[in-house]
């Protein structure tokens, strides 16, 4: 006897109500499988799925029973045989599938995951009850390629790159896959759980990526003596809270990045910059050193360098008590009432020109170009002086100007923004 149901529990209430002499057996049947392909589904030649789609899904339960008939329970002979108001109800109930799932034969890649493993793999896709979505590791490779493409063949809109037109069109992309294929898994590919982020983290669906790059970049650890540490732009003309406009750069429209880079251009560490965090308890510019230098082991071995916006005499000396050394151009306003000529007045003496002032821990030097420039430092000096050649405007020729070696420096070792 057997008795199909939807549901699990429609089956154990049927088996709850059996009689004593009833052998309840719980089977969950497969879905039948007749090939035919639905209205929402796309028959595309182009998709390049390289595992076979999983069949083997549970479809209807059914319940099967051995009842017997009152003349066969009276011919039953034998210890078996059961006696009469003495039958009991079956304790147990089993539960089979009628088909073994094919993990091993068709993915030997996902054999020894676990089920937990296996739904995280692709768990955006379910979240959004697309669970037929699939990804291996060639179709993703093929995605990246393309992304990484477009970067230098741009185009007006995606789609064109899959036009028949041959001023537009690229065929290798096609061959390789898709349109429908590809903003399927741009539609998908996550890089962080949407349901584990952090709400205060503007970046928070990169998060993790970004995490990865940083340790990437690390993971031979800050091997340059002269570092430094400057804003970069990141091109971006989209939609987001952290999008910024920077007049006078060169990109003005983008993300600004804070980079700690060695003077051959590696970077150690970076800080996209999300806005205000709330506090005032320390300005903007120390906060971002702080950050940046922290991965540093042996602050003894390196010299950071920066621009104004970072830098004071009261900052030089905090890094130089850590052991940190430091140069960069400073504000006047930063220079704590240092004895300096103001810089209209400097303006007007000759080219070269320069004045130093030092409290034996930080040295403070203003020099006279085009026009004026004040480096503080709190291990470099002045001496010995270096001969540049500099235009003049005003003599219309190349001119040698004395200009004092940590401002030489600073020029040389501080990565340009």
């Amino acid at each position: 006897m057997a008795k199909r149901f939807v549901t699990v529990q429609q089956a154990l209430d049927m088996v709850l109500n059996m009689s004593d002499d009833e052998d309840p057996e719980i089977v969950v049947l497969p879905p039948a499988n007749t090939g035919d392909v639905t209205d929402e589904e796309e028959n595309d030649e182009n998709l390049n799925i390289s595992q076979p789609e999983v069949l083997d899904v549970a479809g209807e339960v059914e319940v099967h029973t051995n009842k017997m008939e009152a003349s066969q329970v009276e011919q039953s002979e034998g210890a078996n045989a059961p006696k009469k108001g003495k039958t009991a109800k079956s304790a147990s109930v089993k539960m089979t599938y009628s088909k073994p799932c094919l993990f091993d034969e068709n993915y030997p890649l996902l054999a020894d995951k676990s089920p937990i493993e296996l739904f995280e793999s692709l768990r955006y896709a379910n979240q959004k009850l697309n669970h037929s979505f699939s990804l291996s590791v060639s179709n993703l490779e093929v995605f990246l390629g393309i992304i990484l493409l477009s970067g230098y063949h741009t185009l007006p809109q995606e789609a064109l790159y899959w036009s028949q037109d041959e001023d537009v069109g690229l065929a290798f992309i096609s061959k390789k896959m898709s349109r429908n294929r590809f903003q399927e898994i741009n539609r998908f590919l996550h890089l962080a759980d949407n349901a584990k982020l952090d709400k205060s983290d503007k970046l928070a669906k990169i998060r993790p990526f970004l995490n990865i790059i940083e340790h990437n970049l690390q993971q031979f650890g800050v091997f340059s003596e002269h570092l430094s540490i400057d804003e970069q732009m990141v091109p971006y003309y989209g939609h987001h809270t952290t999008k910024m406009y920077m007049r006078g750069k060169p990109v003005k429209f983008g993300m600004k990045v804070w980079v700690l880079a060695s003077t051959e251009r590696h970077p150690f560490a970076f800080d996209v910059y999300t806005g205000k965090d709330g506090t005032r308890s320390r300005k903007l510019g120390k906060r971002v050193l702080e950050k940046l230098t922290v991965i540093l082991q042996n602050v003894c071995n390196h010299a950071i360098y920066f621009d104004n916006f970072f830098s004071s005499t009261t900052l030089c000396r905090k890094l130089s008590d850590k052991g940190l050394q430091c140069t960069g151009t400073i504000r006047m306003n930063r220079t704590e009432n240092c004895p300096l000529t103001e810089p209209v007045l400097l303006k007007k003496s000759d080219r070269g020109t320069y004045q130093t002032f030092s409290d034996g821990q930080v040295v403070v030097c203003q020099w006279n170009d085009n026009k004026p420039v004040c480096v503080v430092s709190n291990h470099e000096t002045v001496e010995p002086l270096i001969s540049v050649r500099q235009w003049s405007a005003k003599k219309k020729t190349l001119m040698n100007l004395p200009q004092p070696h940590m401002i030489a420096l600073y020029n040389k070792k501080c990565f340009p923004a």
